[in-house]
């Protein structure tokens, strides 16, 4: 049977055998590398429904999150610098931090996300969306600095974890996306779409809940990385079979645009750490799954991927992508103000 791209239906070869190095499910994974636009994914690509046999029960993180926020004293400086960042930089004059433009470089230096990922620029009265997010610690951060925050998750114990906290949660998939058009000033994803095998479909939700105007984020692995070309099969990334798509920033340009959007804009970061896993199953010191290894063997892995790593950085070609892009249109009524990409 022919292997047709789900991204841009060009044909696509086969890649590799991957099994499950992260959660230890039996059996290994066909992955197909799609010859046009570079796509990588699982083979064939399975109903969603199927997936969840796939999950640990300890896969999200159930336990309540905290939704008290506040700096005190030394106490959560990491959320105190970013504050300073926002304010300095993303147009959140209402904090209650003041305008110091050394701490808003130091936070822009050291806690700044790539592409900005999670900090868009402030709109006034805006709705943001983490659609993925878990019990909600982003959701709850952005409810924090002055959004209506929201998320979509569909993990129910997540779900009811966050709404124990006060945390505005849907339970759902796409399907909760595309019942609510026109909703959102930006929506978030992180590390969630390489999970729904209908990638067309989740951008064409993402367009419809966007109000016009309104800005996309989305996280996701990286298929043209460095470290794929350095560690094939060991790619940490190919988490097969929950990972059932790696996107390039070409496939995920196609995606967005193809769903409507525009002002596409791709940016790549890096993890040492977890090349080092890929580094250490690569040379054979570190067993079948990640992450089952001692200190040492752990420390030899940073130390075996310190080219990949720092080829990465220096071609940007990193082991995760974030795509930012806004819907066409110009914002109005609630939450109308500048756009927040």
């Amino acid at each position: 049977m022919a292997r047709e791209c789900p991204v841009c239906s060009s044909a696509a070869a086969f890649f590799c055998r991957a099994p499950d190095r992260h959660y230890g499910n039996a059996g290994e994974w066909e992955v197909c590398r799609c010859g046009g636009c570079g796509h990588l994914f699982q083979w064939p690509l399975p109903d969603e429904s199927d997936l969840a046999r796939y999950y640990p029960e300890d896969y999200y993180a159930h336990q309540t999150p905290s939704t008290d926020l506040t700096p005190r004293g030394l106490r959560r400086r990491g959320v105190w610098l970013t504050m300073h960042y926002l304010k300095g930089r993303r147009g959140y004059n209402h904090l209650p931090v003041g305008s110091n433009r050394l701490l808003a470089f130091i936070a822009g230096r050291f806690f700044r996300k790539a592409g900005d990922l999670g900090t868009p620029s402030y709109v006034p009265g805006g709705r943001f969306l983490d659609f993925g997010c878990g019990s909600g610690d982003v959701v709850a951060f952005a409810r924090f600095v002055g959004w209506k925050a929201e998320g979509i998750e569909i993990s129910a114990a997540a779900v009811a974890a966050g709404r124990r906290a006060g945390l505005d949660l849907t339970h759902g998939s796409v399907e909760a996306l595309e019942a609510v058009p026109g909703r959102y000033d930006y929506v978030f994803s992180s590390h969630c779409v390489e999970h729904i095998p209908d990638a067309a479909r989740v951008f064409r939700a993402f367009h419809r809940a966007l109000k016009p105007g309104g800005c996309l984020a989305v996280e996701v692995p990286n298929g043209d990385a460095s470290a794929l070309e350095r560690f094939g099969a060991y790619y940490y990334y190919l988490g097969m079979p929950v990972h059932v798509h790696v996107f390039t920033p070409r496939s995920i340009s196609i995606l967005a645009e193809s769903a409507g959007l525009e002002s596409i804009d791709v940016v790549t970061h890096s993890r040492w750490v977890t090349q080092a896993e890929s580094a250490l199953l690569w040379i054979g010191g570190g067993g079948r799954r990640f992450h089952a290894h001692g200190r040492l063997s752990g420390v030899l892995g940073r130390v075996v991927a310190i080219p990949s790593t720092a080829a990465s950085w220096r071609n940007g070609k990193g082991d995760c992508l974030v795509l930012n892009c806004r819907k066409p249109g110009r914002a109005g009524g609630e939450g109308r103000g500048r756009p927040c990409c």
